[in-house]
């Protein structure tokens, strides 16, 4: 079992992970591909692969005892794909297009602005510490640009994934929410915080289950 906010797996041996995908991927801390579709709600692997490939989530690999490997999911990407889902439906549009929004801020600063850490110890019911304070929204003007907020009311703008290197730190000019709204026609904000996921009460009621099962068959 790996902790929920675990950001890649450990290795494991083949016969580690036979014994590991006998319990629950909530209990387990990872994700197969199925289990990752009905827990975020993506519809299909064609349309999972699509999303990784735009750089929203990432995956790992876990070799089998009976040879080849599967594809898994940490607890961080599965809140990031039920995360992907909501924001289209609230934002009526398709998922993909959902997604070519999401990836234009950093990776790193959508995985603080849900506050990932409440989230997992939400879902495991134990403290991870301190929490970093980032802005929570991000701002879609003309449906042309988008802006995040790097601290409250401090938005930056953000570059296009194409142009963008992993290495390379934000914009540091920021500015605040009026100016960023000044001069535009149309703007859909977004509160990443707001939208709840329903994934984390799931992950907590099986994990409460299984600790409960486990004390009783000790008693």
């Amino acid at each position: 079992m790996i902790s929920l906010d675990a950001q890649s797996l450990p290795p494991f041996h083949p016969f580690e992970v036979t014994a590991l995908l006998e319990e629950a991927a909530s209990v387990r801390g990872f994700w197969l591909d199925d289990e990752m579709i009905e827990a975020t709600g993506l519809t299909s692997i064609p349309l999972l692969r699509k999303v990784q490939g735009l750089g929203l989530l990432g995956s790992d690999y876990v070799a089998m005892s009976v040879g080849g490997r599967r594809r898994v999911w940490t607890f961080t990407n599965v809140l990031l794909g039920q995360l992907l889902v909501r924001f289209s439906e609230l934002a009526r549009m398709p998922v993909q297009t959902a997604a070519d929004w999401l990836v234009r801020p950093p990776r790193s600063w959508l995985v603080k602005a849900i506050n990932l850490k409440e989230l997992v110890e939400e879902a495991m019911g134990t403290p991870l510490g301190a929490v970093e304070v980032v802005g929570n929204r991000f701002v879609i003007t003309e449906m042309e640009k988008v802006w995040f907020e790097q601290a409250p009311d401090e938005f930056a703008l953000a570059e296009a994934p194409s142009t963008r290197s992993d290495d390379t730190d934000p914009d540091p000019r920021t500015v605040s929410m009026d100016d960023v709204l000044r001069h535009v026609g149309t703007a859909l904000v977004v509160d990443v915080s707001a939208i709840h996921l329903t994934v984390c009460d799931r992950v907590r009621d099986e994990r409460l289950a299984h600790n409960a099962a486990r004390e009783r068959a000790r008693s």
